[in-house]
């Protein structure tokens, strides 16, 4: 990278994260990302391994699968992405230079948006499109899958386990909430619903997340409430989590203890940075370029999704072009 981009880039960082840091928890907006519940209102046509590595990672559960969570921050960080579904790649969603307010006059002009554009004219003659989409992430405590005793009926809360009989479990992560249309909202309308009905705050809630198939969003669409625990010290924070297991009570305390040392949310604005307008048109000319993996983003970050993600790896070599006219926007992954 250059070093007037480089300085360019940490200047914007450190003035956007200055803005957020004054309006975190309120439904204001500023900046190129928003917080809150704002833009559910905003019409669409007009502009989405061993140890522990300490990586934030994406929330996600595995189809006819139940995982819990404790939510530790309820407003949303949410900015327009595009999903190089037709491209082949998965794991990576480049944050949109146009649709986000400010960013074409600091990184140039995107050049997604630019072949959606071409696309449209040539009436889909012309390559493929990859129109951008609101998602908006909370931090949360994954707690793992559910599991129900098929005798006794007690629950017990599983990690996911490596090939080297490593669980992963209680880390945060930052957990998408799709827009969605006006005919098929996604799962910022569900979770700001759910924030009313508990008094304007989830934080501290606890929820069962069931994914009943593939076409649902990733994180799961049935929202089951558990119970509510104090999340604002560290201290607090385990012991919660230590109650929350009634099969595993000398593991999962260790686990805990290993894992869990933040209880604050996750700096959204580190983990997720604008990427110029030229290294942009370099992932999109390359079709990923079998350079984008789920663990692996290109240099700026596009979040970093777990590690068990199925379909991790990018192709060697860009698909050929993919018929979108049958292709749900619920199907294609962020």
């Amino acid at each position: 990278m250059q070093g007037t981009e480089r300085a360019i880039r940490d200047q914007f960082r450190t003035i956007r994260r200055t803005q957020y840091e004054k309006i975190r928890g309120t439904d204001m907006t500023a900046g190129w990302a928003s917080t809150g519940y704002d833009q559910i209102e905003e019409d669409n046509k007009q502009h989405e391994a061993g140890e522990y590595d300490g990586k934030i990672r994406e929330f996600w559960t595995n189809p006819e699968q139940t995982k819990r969570i404790v939510i530790v921050d309820d407003a949303p960080f949410g900015f327009w992405a595009h999903s190089l579904y037709n491209l082949g790649v998965k794991g990576v969603s480049p944050i949109c230079l146009d649709r986000n307010p400010g960013l074409s006059e600091q990184f140039g002009s995107c050049p997604f948006c630019a072949q959606n554009k071409l696309f449209k004219e040539s009436k889909g003659a012309a390559g493929t499109e990859m129109w951008p989409s609101y998602v908006a992430y909370i931090t949360v405590i994954d707690c793992g899958a559910v599991n129900i005793h098929p005798t006794t009926k007690a629950l017990s809360l599983q990690g996911w386990v490596n090939d080297k009989d490593r669980e992963y479990n209680f880390d945060r992560k930052i957990l998408p909430l799709k827009k969605g249309g006006k005919d098929k909202p996604g799962l910022l309308k569900k979770v700001q619903r759910l924030r009313d009905k508990k008094g304007g705050s989830l934080v501290g809630c606890v929820f069962d997340l069931y994914r009943g198939g593939k076409k649902e969003e990733r994180p799961g669409t049935e929202w089951e409430f558990v119970t509510k625990m104090d999340v604002t010290t560290l201290e607090a924070l385990k012991e919660g989590l230590k109650g929350l297991d009634g099969i595993n009570p000398d593991t999962h305390p260790a686990m805990i203890d290993d894992v869990v040392k933040e209880n604050g949310v996750v700096d959204y604005m580190d983990h997720f940075q604008p990427q110029s307008a030229s290294a942009l048109s370099q992932l999109f000319l390359g079709g990923g370029g079998g350079k984008a993996t789920a663990n692996k983003a290109p240099a700026g970050g596009y979040g970093t999704p777990d590690p068990s993600a199925d379909g991790d790896t990018a192709p060697k070599q860009p698909p050929a072009e993919v018929n979108t006219e049958n292709i749900d926007d619920e199907d294609i992954p962020f």
